[in-house]
């Protein structure tokens, strides 16, 4: 396992992790050598043919080079990003990639993360302060320049997640194949 941060925020425990690689990204010094960013620290990370890549959180460019990870056989791989809600995530991934120096169109930016990305998962606080899932969404393809997705958990009236769409089947089949039993999984609880 790799993970990549910018500022070190996640604490995987190494007792747990023995095997993880932790990359911190730096800053270029007063005379602007020895930056080390997070697209570096990705393919980078690439080379040492990791199981799992994490990073601590996407802002920019560097989402083609996590898409490349997640979408090369890197399973597993998952990375944070701000958004307002799951639809609003995937929106601002497509944005990222659009950014320089990746620069890529929005047809080839869709394209690359609808093959990438297969779930976002929203987090969110209660009335309470309580942090939540409040919304899970299947990535199911590509229209065009848009991703198609499910929303499979919304926000219910307390912002937690509750079931809204079916997985579909093709997604079924493909977690039964790690080991996923959908007849042990409360469907109607999160």
């Amino acid at each position: 396992m790799i993970l990549i941060e910018d500022t070190s925020e996640l604490r995987f425990d190494r007792a747990d992790h023995p095997d993880m690689v932790a990359i911190q990204t730096r800053m270029a010094n007063t005379e602007g050598a020895g930056e080390f960013d997070m697209s570096r620290a990705l393919r980078s990370s690439l080379r040492m043919s990791p199981d799992v890549v994490i990073v601590g959180e996407v802002r920019g460019a560097e989402v083609v080079w996590m898409a490349k990870a997640m979408s090369i056989g890197i399973d597993g791989s998952m990375c944070t990003v701000h958004a307002s809600d799951s639809a609003q995530a995937l929106l601002r991934l497509v944005a990222y990639a659009m950014e320089p120096p990746a620069r890529y169109d929005r047809g080839a930016a869709v394209a690359l993360l609808a093959s990438a990305v297969h779930f976002v998962v929203h987090l969110d606080f209660t009335a309470e302060g309580v942090r939540v899932v409040s919304s899970v969404r299947e990535v199911a393809g590509t229209d065009g320049d848009q991703i198609i997705s499910n929303e499979v958990y919304r926000p219910g009236p307390d912002k937690r997640a509750v079931p809204a769409t079916p997985l579909r089947a093709e997604t079924l089949e493909t977690l039964a194949t790690v080991g996923f039993n959908p007849a042990q999984f409360e469907w109607d609880r999160w």
